[in-house]
């Protein structure tokens, strides 16, 4: 006997169709499918259909959400279909039911499967209690959501095997964050301030309309927390009720390799669980090479038409997102942004992190003018760290606060052994150099990781000994990086800042009569200025050099805006204003 015989008025015809569609999709991960027009309008004796590329109707299902199907009833079911006009394209016609079929309707079924085999080539299935039962033992997520968890847990297969492929671990010092949808065109400094109505946790996109493919781009500016962020997805998700899977990838480990292919020998298990049950997290896009940057679109746009139902998001700088022109090489996403951290998230953080010490912090903080990085969660969590270790080595100013963050990445690395046998914090020296050399050579060519061949023809062994021993680097699939994007642009600002303007544009600019800064390097003239002295020449000179169209940004830079939210949001709009002006 059917075992969700005394569960299906859980669920009413259009869940059942729901239902259908998910199944339908999981069993052809290639395809789509859809409802096929509302109910009392004439269907062709259809309900769900899916098309080809070619928009030729190929798959068609006729669902039938019934106690008892009988005879008579499965005769017109087929009949109506017969008489329509999908027979003359249909590849494969599927009766759907939640009946459990007697004896003479198999044999009919039977009869007609080789009937319309042989007059028009058409496969005719048979989804009965018995063969939805079955699927369904399979999709935890899916007889959670309509019947129950309780139902699943005693229907469905056990989730332990699975679950040991997908584990995710949690997120150290996470703090909570928003997105909200994307719009380039509105006044954002304004909205940031008055609040925003439609801001959502991130993971709720997911948990909402389970059987909806999610397909979403999620933007921020650097150093706000699109990694962390993504990863605190995929813990949620997974010690969700529902225990949806993720697959976390970091692009820049694999930008030679497209991703259908990446899935299919690198992550050999993705397909133990349905496909609609399934996040994949691309993670990174701005950190590709500016060479590679669009062959990466384009491979997550061809994931996502190979397989229609796979949900995605990826990660992206908006200024990369605007200049390469994400949209156009890639459809069917949604554009989210993520939140920027506001006064009363950083307070609430400190409130719960310090204590009764907040006042203190904070007031060290105002009077040395470091305010603007407790707006970046990776700088709120590890000036907060250091506050509870040991206060008096809190840096005093800006340029201190990232030396201290490179500095002790450096120190994590000190008592490692080289090969070489002495011990790093012996050659500190040498290995700040090696670091910052590898730093402006990637800046220089505009890499974000620098492959193994090319880092044995530019560095010693002693100097490639150093850097793999560095708590500043990261080494796999043949290629080196930095940990944090923001370590290379500052060691390569800090070398930079001394070359002079001219040579300073002849690499970061293209164009003479008018140079324009590529867009690689616009982060690192940004971390240039905030090092330079105001009064500095070269501090004018870059000044007007990304001020050309943008006179307004001279007076922002040489004024003290006692709001934060607004002076950080201005330059945004500003900076903003000045990529789509000349930047293409």
């Amino acid at each position: 006997m059917s075992f969700l015989k005394n569960h299906w008025h859980k669920i009413n015809w259009e869940g059942f169709e729901e239902l259908c569609v998910y199944i339908a999709e999981c069993l052809f991960p290639e395809r789509k499918f859809s409802k096929y027009k509302r109910q009392g309008m004439e269907q062709d004796g259809i309900d769900i259909l899916t098309k080809n590329k070619n928009d030729e109707t190929i798959i068609c299902i006729q669902t039938k959400r019934y106690r008892e199907l009988t005879l008579t009833q499965l005769k017109a079911a087929i009949d109506k279909f017969e008489t329509g006009e999908f027979c003359k394209t249909a590849h494969t016609f599927i009766i759907a039911t939640s009946a459990e079929l007697d004896e003479k309707s198999i044999d009919h079924l039977e009869s007609e499967k080789r009937r319309f085999k042989e007059a028009y080539q058409i496969t005719l299935e048979q989804w009965d209690s018995e063969y939805i039962e079955k699927e369904l033992r399979h999709k935890w997520v899916l007889v959670s959501h309509y019947f129950g968890k309780g139902t699943a847990e005693d229907f469905c297969h056990p989730q332990g095997a699975i679950n040991a492929y997908f584990h995710v671990p949690p997120v150290s010092g996470y703090i909570e964050r928003l997105v909200v949808p994307y719009s380039s065109s509105k006044a954002t400094h304004l909205n940031w301030l008055q609040g925003i109505n439609d801001r959502e946790q991130p993971e709720q996109l997911w948990l909402k309309d389970i059987g909806q493919t999610k397909r979403i781009c999620l933007l921020a500016d650097a150093y706000q927390g699109k990694s962390t962020l993504l990863k605190e997805v995929a813990f949620k998700l997974y010690h969700h009720p529902l225990n949806l899977k993720s697959i976390f990838i970091e692009i820049k480990k694999h930008r030679t390799i497209g991703l259908p292919e990446l899935l299919e020998t690198v992550y050999t298990w993705w397909k133990s669980v349905p496909i609609k049950e399934l996040l994949i997290i691309i993670d990174g896009l701005d950190e590709v090479d500016s060479d590679q940057f669009l062959n990466v679109v384009r491979s997550i746009s061809d994931l996502s038409l190979q397989y229609p139902t796979l949900n995605i998001i990826f990660s992206c700088r908006k200024l990369f997102y605007h200049h390469f022109e994400v949209q156009k090489h890639i459809a069917g996403f949604s554009v989210y942004e993520l939140y920027p951290l506001q006064r009363e998230d950083v307070d609430k953080f400190l409130t719960t992190t310090l204590s009764y010490d907040q006042e203190d912090f904070q007031h060290y903080i105002d009077e040395n003018k470091l305010t603007q990085f407790l707006y970046h969660p990776y700088f709120l969590v590890g000036l907060t760290t250091l506050y509870l270790e040991d206060k008096l080595q809190l840096p005093k100013t800006s340029i201190e606060v990232i030396q201290y963050f490179i500095n002790q990445a450096a120190i994590r690395s000190s008592d490692r052994n080289t090969k070489s046998g002495r011990i790093l914090n012996q050659q500190i020296e040498r290995h700040k150099a090696a670091v910052q050399k590898l730093a402006l050579i990637m800046q220089i060519a505009g890499l974000n990781a620098l492959s193994k061949k090319d880092a044995e023809n530019l560095f010693s062994i002693e100097e490639t000994d150093l850097l793999q021993h560095s708590a500043l680097i990261n080494y796999s699939n043949d290629q080196w990086s930095f940990t944090n994007a923001i370590f290379q642009e500052f060691l390569a600002a800090i070398q930079l800042k001394d070359i002079g303007y001219d040579q300073l544009v002849s690499l970061a600019c293209v164009g003479q009569t008018r140079p324009k800064i590529r867009t690689k390097w616009i982060q690192t003239i940004v971390t240039i200025l905030s090092i330079l002295d105001k009064k500095d020449l070269l501090h004018v000179q870059l000044l007007r050099l990304i001020n050309d169209d943008n006179p307004e940004l001279l007076t922002f830079c040489d004024t003290e805006f006692l709001d934060r939210s607004f002076r950080l949001q201005i330059f945004e709009d500003l900076l903003k204003k000045y990529e789509q002006k000349n930047i293409r």
